[in-house]
């Protein structure tokens, strides 16, 4: 259930009149005596739950106290929602532990002798503003809306000099001080603390409720705090350095700044668009890379790192010589030691320029976002590349991405982080697997990605097993088409009885005729699925009944060129077979790749084939037998007279023992060239009957 389906369903239930607006409701307010549906009900703007607003003036904590519910309860953001939990354990970096029970209740654990400050271990090089609150819970607040900020422990009302502020010191501090007399001593005496240390001191207060926490569960901006009337404080704010160090964006222009209104000259100019990889992997920006599970996609970002790390140019997929940089990684899907580092070493990435965000030491410990975002943020050197490898597993519980809503309000956040990093940020998913000619149809969950992404790649595999990756949807660059790539195996590891000792490694094969979107579309052909839909089709299905069921992907292609059909052609053709499906697949002994017809059950049926030249099925008299052994031509033997092999799903049914009179004459008429046919068999129209044709006219003693 949602914020908003919790609190109008909490309203109806308390008798309340709910008027839904779309997705908005009003309401009577349940604070005071209301006739006028004076309460509004609507979402956040940064879209983490909803707002609470009565016009007849009722604060927040009224209205859900009238509710019985709790500041929690208007957020669908789960570190949001635990944020404002009423129990929960705050860990500083020294050691120190504070746990909040319900009703305000704390007490504290761990290293109480400790001098740092909460979260103060979040302040980085790259942090240019600091925000400075009372409580843990007002930090994780702060935190939630994209802030960087501290507390010292047990709030107001004690000597804060006994703790370290030097995380502070050169960057922009705003005290954000409770409203309350206690409130507004404390704010004094922490810029006083950073008076000629940090960049610059403000005090602000809230303007909704008593502290930073309720302010932001009001759904106020940290733009909207407003300056304490005390006279002392305006004489602290008055004093605030107005220029920044050198280098250092504007006191408060830091990454977690939220929105104002500006002039469009104020902003930054035009600039030309700027590529890790030019038309397929932007900087500054959000892409995707979707494509079916286990066909290589992984490969593809080790391939990438490689020359990010190394600065080697890879000029095929549009990467130039570089300086060498950074990547931030995060794997949920591969283990660490087992897949992803050896993956890493094959391919030559400089291991001391990746860094990955985990739990544990292995590599285990998925993180989940946007609560972790700040680890990126933060990070120091920035990075050039961010990987997130599935995207699906670091979505955060709360958070349906099946909504379209629900999945912006996770993505939105990457996007974020792309502008401030100035980072090309990859996020990996998997297909549905739809059979579709269209892409978008392919997205699933994803779909909502596709429409947030600047760009997404479409990773699929063609029919000699080669990856296929290339833009599907590119909003500020012209198609281009898709790259092909080979996987082979480079030895590593020992070799051993349980594994051969060797890693994947993705190769650069030469770029495809098509695009990424054009190869999706040739997959799939709609209303088409009978065999004999189309002369290419029928041809392949006739060509491998003719060859066991099976036959070298080269000769399958050899024959059709000579036939007068084209190679792309024939492989469309042979994706788009669906009754019974015609797979590709590496040949189970030597090289290549071979076509072969994958019935249901693993077996041709034991009924006639359907296909013929005009792909209908022909019924078969019911007094035709199963096939008996030949007397001349045992089972071990091949097809005698130059007959076509039949299908290995009526082998066993030749094999069985059949004790019929001699059919001379029938065997007569084969050795001179005669052609007996079992009704509605594909072999009909080849020169010679196929053995089991020949058996079954035998048994009638008469040709077909």
């Amino acid at each position: 259930m949602t914020a908003f389906e919790l609190l109008t369903s909490t309203l109806r239930d308390a008798g309340k009149t709910v008027q839904l607006q779309g997705d908005k409701a009003a309401c009577q307010c349940p604070a005071h005596d209301d006739n006028r549906a004076s309460l509004s009900v609507g979402p956040r703007r940064d879209g983490k739950g909803v707002v609470l607003h009565c016009h007849a003036g009722c604060d927040l904590a009224a209205v859900l106290g009238a509710l019985e519910l709790g500041a929690r309860d208007l957020f669908d953001d789960g570190p949001m929602r635990a944020a404002y939990s009423e129990r929960n354990t705050y860990v500083y970096p020294d050691g120190r532990k504070v746990y909040r029970k319900p009703g305000k209740r704390f007490h504290q654990g761990g290293n109480t002798k400790g001098t740092s400050l909460f979260h103060a271990e979040r302040i980085t090089s790259h942090t240019t503003t600091v925000y400075v609150v009372e409580g843990e819970k007002d930090v994780l607040a702060a935190e939630g809306v994209g802030a960087v900020a501290v507390c010292p422990p047990q709030g107001a009302g004690q000597k804060l000099d006994r703790y370290d502020w030097t995380p502070l010191h050169k960057k922009h501090v705003t005290v954000v001080a409770d409203k309350d007399e206690p409130g507004d001593k404390h704010g004094r005496q922490v810029a006083e603390l950073l008076h000629g240390n940090a960049a610059s001191v403000q005090i602000m207060q809230a303007a909704c409720g008593k502290d930073l926490a309720d302010h932001i569960a009001a759904g106020r901006n940290l733009a909207e705090l407003i300056a304490p009337p005390s006279e002392s404080v305006s004489a602290v704010n008055g004093a605030v350095q107005s220029q920044p160090r050198e280098g250092e964006p504007e006191a408060g222009a830091g990454v977690m700044d939220m929105p104002r209104l500006w002039k469009a000259t104020e902003l930054r100019g035009a600039q030309q668009p700027r590529w890790l990889a030019k038309g397929r992997l932007p900087y500054c920006a959000v892409s995707l890379l979707i494509g079916d599970e286990g066909i290589g996609k992984s490969l593809f970002w080790v391939w990438i790192t490689a020359a990010v790390t190394t600065g080697k140019p890879l000029p095929e997929f549009g990467i130039p010589a570089r300086p060498a940089s950074d990547v931030i990684v995060v794997c949920t899907e591969d283990d660490w030691a087992e897949t992803v580092r050896p993956r890493l070493e094959v391919a030559d990435v400089d291991m001391n320029m990746v860094r990955v965000i985990c739990t544990e030491q292995d590599g285990s410990g998925a993180p989940v976002f946007p609560r972790d975002l700040f680890l990126i943020r933060e990070a120091d050197p920035v990075p050039a590349l961010i990987v997130v490898d599935a995207w699906l597993d670091t979505v955060s519980p709360g958070l349906s991405v099946r909504d379209p809503q629900q999945a912006r309000q996770a993505l939105h956040p990457w996007k974020e982080i792309a502008t401030a990093t100035g980072a090309a940020v990859l996020l990996l998913t998997h297909t549905n697997r739809v059979a579709s000619p269209n892409a978008r149809d392919r997205y699933g969950a994803s779909y909502a990605l596709r429409q947030k992404a600047r760009l997404t790649l479409y990773a699929q595999q063609d029919d000699e097993g080669l990856l296929l990756i290339g833009p599907e949807k590119a909003n500020s660059t012209a198609a281009v088409a898709a790259s092909r790539f080979a996987i082979t195996g480079k030895p590593f590891f020992p070799a051993a009885e349980e594994h051969d000792g060797t890693v994947p490694l993705l190769s650069y094969i030469g770029e495809s005729d098509r695009t990424a979107r054009e190869h999706v579309a040739a997959s799939v052909e709609e209303g088409a699925d009978e065999p004999g839909g189309n002369p290419a089709k029928t041809f392949i299905y006739q060509y491998l009944i003719g060859h066991s069921g099976e036959a070298p992907a080269v000769d399958v292609l050899k024959e059709g060129r000579k036939a007068g059909f084209g190679e792309q052609e024939l492989k469309d053709a042979r994706r788009r077979h669906r009754a019974p499906r015609i797979v590709s697949r590496k040949a189970s002994m030597g090289e290549g790749w071979v076509w072969a017809i994958a019935y249901e059950g693993g077996e041709q049926p034991r009924d006639d084939p359907e296909g013929g030249e005009d792909g209908t099925k022909v019924d078969t008299p019911s007094t035709l037998p199963p096939s008996p052994p030949s007397a001349d031509l045992p089972p071990s033997a091949g097809p005698a007279n130059g007959a076509s092999s039949h299908p290995r799903g009526h082998a066993p049914r030749a094999r069985e023992t059949f004790d019929g009179p001699d059919n001379g004459p029938v065997d007569e008429m084969v050795r001179a060239g005669g052609i007996p046919r079992r009704v509605g068999c594909l072999c009909q129209h080849k020169p010679n009957a196929c053995h089991w044709c020949r058996q079954a006219a035998r048994h009638t003693n008469e040709p077909l």
